[in-house]
This record gives structure tokens, C-alpha cells and sequence, in this order.
């Protein structure tokens, strides 16, 4: 409300969300967490995109495949981390493998089939799932270098791939 935007939350069957569902289309859309559950990522993005005005912009954030797979590693499961790097994101079995996993390539060609002009992709979490627990809660000042140290890394290419997350910024021509 204080920068006079209107924001609209919905939640609904991503795959069917159809204009004729809102008063008018959106410049922004968020789908945080979603991709890599659904049954067909590429029909979800073209119903977001289908929502979206003209030149609007589409953030999508997913787990990233080089995070889950280091650790699986750590964990002792090298066989499930082969496993993730060996399968193919467009037939992904749920049932053994878990979420849909992502490193930037899989994910900006997925942004691209669903009709998005790529904005980039940037890393979420690049260490933040590895920091000691103490280190964000009980020191303000190593937890601030933390968050800073984040900033600077999570857009450089290298850093990213390896971030617990990624999020694509996509925007509809």
C-alpha cells in the first residue's frame, strides 16, 4: 500500500489460470516454489503467461540440482546424487527422485519454451543453507557480511549454479 501498488494474491490450479479469471492482466507474476512439483512446468509457465500484459515479467524460483546433489553427497546417497544428475527434467520421476531439480541451463530453456525472453538467473541461498545456525542468530555482524557476501555472489554464474535455489526473471515479448 505505501508504494500504491495493487497487489493481488491467487491461489489456484497454475496449468488453468485463464485471463478470463481477472479484471485485467498483471505486470508481475511470482511462482516461488511450484515448477518443480507440477506435471508439466512449460504448460504453467504459458498459463502465467497468458495472464501477464504485454512485456510483463515473471519470476520463478526452484531448487537448484547442483545444491541437492552435494547434499546427497554429504549425506552418504552418491547412488540418488547420480541418480539426480543423470535424469532429464522433462521426465522427472516424482516418486523416486523428489522435486524437480534445476541448474541454470535446465531452467532458462524452460523459461524459454513457455515464450519468456530471459532477464537472467540468479543464485538463492548460495551459503546460507551450509552457515552454522549461531551464525544467524546470534551474531548480527557475521550474519550482515552473510547477507552481503549473498548479494555479491548469488548473479555471478559460478556461485549461482551451486545455490541451494535458483530464481529466473523472465519477461513476456
Amino acid at each position: 500500500q505505501e508504494a500504491d501498488v495493487d497487489i493481488e494474491a491467487v491461489q489456484a490450479d497454475g496449468e488453468s489460470l485463464t485471463q478470463s479469471m481477472f479484471a485485467e492482466k498483471f505486470v508481475v507474476a511470482l511462482c516461488h516454489g511450484v515448477v518443480e512439483s507440477v506435471a508439466d512446468p512449460v504448460a504453467l509457465l504459458r498459463s502465467l503467461a497468458s495472464v501477464l500484459r504485454p512485456r510483463g515479467v515473471l519470476s520463478v524460483q526452484v531448487p537448484g540440482l547442483a545444491a541437492a546433489m552435494k547434499h546427497l553427497v554429504s549425506l552418504g546417497d552418491v547412488a540418488l546424487a547420480g541418480q539426480l544428475l543423470a535424469a532429464n527434467v522433462h521426465e522427472w520421476d516424482h516418486a523416486v527422485l523428489g522435486p524437480r531439480r534445476y541448474d541454470p541451463a535446465a531452467l532458462t530453456s524452460l523459461m524459454e519454451a513457455a515464450g519468456f525472453s530471459m532477464i537472467g538467473v540468479r543464485g538463492v541461498r548460495v551459503f546460507s543453507d551450509s552457515v552454522p545456525p549461531d551464525l544467524t542468530d546470534d551474531d548480527a555482524l557475521r550474519f550482515g557480511a552473510l547477507l552481503e557476501l549473498e548479494q555479491r555472489l548469488r548473479v555471478q554464474p559460478q556461485f549461482a549454479a551451486g545455490s541451494g535455489g535458483l530464481q529466473a526473471l523472465g519477461r513476456l515479448d
